[in-house]
């Protein structure tokens, strides 16, 4: 019987670089429950035409002027050590992890791939970057993150790359071990008032990687190593409005003055978003007859998105 490629036979594994570009070592590599990679690397090839020694109407050739290598990364959100590296470093004091903005980002390495029989294809992202990163949860689900991922290049690889079992921010945890974040742990604070009836929230950051190829670069045509740019931060949460409330804070135009916060929690695991100088950018509901309830989304721009995490993981992630 032939044996095909399966999506659900399939491996993925992560580690901290060293040095931007190198796979670090063996006890660097970790795991999360990732449900879906989608490559995004790619060529740009143009055409080459000159008068040819025949009359031809085709393309006398190509050639390639730049590869770019990346990916997206969409799983569910056990521990927070692999986001973290959009925002920059982990500080780390007796249970709790507070994530600290850079003004660079770390950059890791990605093992991933197929099992067909004894006939793997692993693919090694080398020097990646978190562009873009969103994180949310919709009613009745797990908390979920989606991270755009530029790296400087790819090999395929002879093997897999394992976690390393000795560390708590490596190792592989079971769904049972560590739960992921889900819905029904879910606290929404806007301007110091909570919201119960909420169907749904997401946060995501912006870090404007500047990846392009550059003069001196030692790769050729290849980007050079990606440069944060402006750094943006937002957030949005559906629910059921019952009362003016939102609607009053969007046409003051204001600051919100009180505690604006999203925070999931499960079991002792809290993981916290705080909103820094946030206002509500709209708060208009559409009149739709035919529906129920009426759900209002409000989109809220924020300066910065603070992160802290406790849980049972003793060590700086």
């Amino acid at each position: 019987m032939v044996e095909y490629y399966i999506g659900k036979r399939s491996r993925f594994a992560y580690g901290k670089e060293a040095t931007y570009g190198t796979a670090p070592a063996a006890d660097a590599w970790g795991y999360i429950p990732v449900q879906m990679v989608t490559p995004t690397s790619k060529s740009s090839i143009g055409a080459i035409n000159i008068l040819d020694a025949t009359v031809t109407r085709n393309v006398s050739g190509h050639y390639e002027h730049l590869r770019t290598y990346g990916a997206t990364v969409e799983g569910v959100l056990q521990h927070f050590a692999f986001c973290s590296m959009a925002w920059g470093t982990d500080s780390y004091s007796t249970g709790t992890h507070s994530i600290q903005e850079s003004n660079d980002i770390p950059s890791f390495s990605m093992n991933f791939g197929h099992m067909s029989g004894t006939d793997p294809h692993i693919i090694e992202l080398l020097g990646g970057k978190i562009n873009t990163m969103k994180i949310s949860c919709d009613k009745n689900d797990f908390v979920k993150f989606s991270a755009e991922i530029i790296a400087k290049t790819e090999t395929e690889s002879p093997s897999w790359r394992a976690h390393y079992a000795s560390s708590d921010v490596t190792k592989a945890y079971t769904i049972s071990d560590m739960e992921p974040y889900h819905y029904s742990g879910t606290t929404v604070t806007i301007d110091g008032e909570t919201y119960c009836d909420v169907e749904s929230v997401s946060l995501n950051i912006n870090n404007n990687l500047f990846a392009e190829p550059t003069l001196c670069a030692t790769n050729g045509k290849r980007i050079a190593q990606p440069v944060p740019q402006l750094r943006e931060y937002g957030a949005e949460v559906t629910l059921k409005m019952r009362t003016t409330a939102l609607y009053d804070l969007w046409q003051a135009g204001e600051v919100l003055a009180g505690e604006t916060s999203i925070s999931f929690a499960m079991n002792s695991r809290v993981l916290k978003f705080t909103l820094t100088d946030a206002m509500i950018e709209s708060a208009i509901s559409p009149l739709k007859i035919t529906e129920g309830l009426v759900l209002v989304t409000i989109p809220l721009k924020t300066v910065q998105i603070l992160v802290t995490e406790e849980n049972s993981i003793a060590e700086s992630y």
